[in-house]
């Protein structure tokens, strides 16, 4: 259900994302109150994923402490908070790698990541190629 309801650039974002991340929560058995707090969660992942976010932040949201709230989103899911929002940031790099002509700092910067280093190494660890690299590849 609520992939149903992600807008067309996320919806793209999210199947681009490795096979064995089923972020697809609709079949799973989470309860209307459950899946309307982790609506929130995502819009507010999608809508902030340029800026900090805390943990903290997302579980308020949700009016959950911190461990119900990582829990139930591990749970329907499927990846722990910090690893969704990472494996996010670093598809919404590729497309600004592959369609525009920022830098890697300013691509890094604008999806959230304010440590070069850390994208750089991220990126690698994802998807096996630098950014540099990744920029290069003829579409």
């Amino acid at each position: 259900m609520l992939r149903k309801q992600l807008d067309n650039e996320n919806r793209k974002t999210i199947n681009s994302f490795p096979p064995n991340v089923d972020l697809d929560i609709s079949g799973s058995n989470c309860h209307e109150k459950n899946d309307g707090l982790l609506r929130s969660a995502l819009d507010y992942i999608y809508s902030n994923y340029q800026n900090k976010i805390v943990l903290s932040d997302l579980a308020h949201l949700c009016c959950m402490s911190v461990d119900t709230f990582s829990r139930k989103f591990s749970h329907e899911v499927g990846l722990p908070v910090q690893k969704y929002i990472k494996k996010f940031r670093l598809e919404k790099s590729k497309k600004l790698l592959s369609n525009t002509n920022l830098t890697v700092q300013q691509i890094a910067y604008q999806v959230g990541l304010d440590n070069q280093s850390f994208f750089n190494r991220a990126f690698k660890q994802a998807y096996s190629i630098t950014p540099k690299e990744f920029r290069k590849i003829p579409e």
